[in-house]
């Protein structure tokens, strides 16, 4: 891992702030994914499944999964097929809709997410003491800024889509 060299990065506030931004991204990934295969031997997106089942219900559909973790519904089923082998969860076809397909969390996926929460949690501790509370709601508040600005742009890109796709159709 080695840090970004200043002297490489534009003078453009705007792209030089991208920039820091994806490399800060990549970089708490990894640094999550480091603490989660060292210590939990569990991969990070592994721990993001199992944190959400554990606020959708223990049994969700990989569906809802899909769209809370903003994940490609065929990457959520190679991450789901590679938990249930390591019995961390169960997938089942719903007996309706055989389109559904229902994951459980085991005991043994309810032991790591203990696991995983702890270690998650020391971590986020040593990444927040560096920021005192102030600085702490000022950057949740500019996340979520960041998150509506991104939702509105997609929703209107993808009204534009509907609206040309009927157009297209006459």
């Amino acid at each position: 891992m080695r840090k970004l060299n200043e002297k490489y990065l534009p003078k453009d506030e705007g792209t030089r702030t991208w920039l820091l931004w994806q490399h800060v991204s990549d970089l708490l990934s990894n640094y999550f994914e480091d603490t989660f295969v060292r210590e939990q031997k569990l991969s990070f997106e592994q721990y993001m499944v199992l944190l959400t089942m554990s606020f959708t219900g223990n049994e969700s559909t990989a569906t809802i999964l899909s769209r809370q973790l903003e994940r490609n519904p065929n990457t959520l089923s190679t991450i789901l097929d590679r938990m249930e082998k390591g019995g961390l969860v169960k997938k089942t076809r719903d007996t309706v809709d055989r389109r559904l397909v229902m994951v459980t969390m085991t005991e043994k996926g309810k032991k790591k997410l203990q696991g995983a929460k702890k270690a998650g949690c020391v971590v986020i501790e040593k990444l927040t003491a560096a920021f005192t509370p102030e600085e702490i709601k000022t950057f949740t508040t500019l996340i979520n800024k960041m998150e509506k600005v991104i939702y509105t742009d997609l929703e209107d890109r993808e009204a534009k889509r509907k609206k040309a796709r009927r157009l297209a159709r006459y």
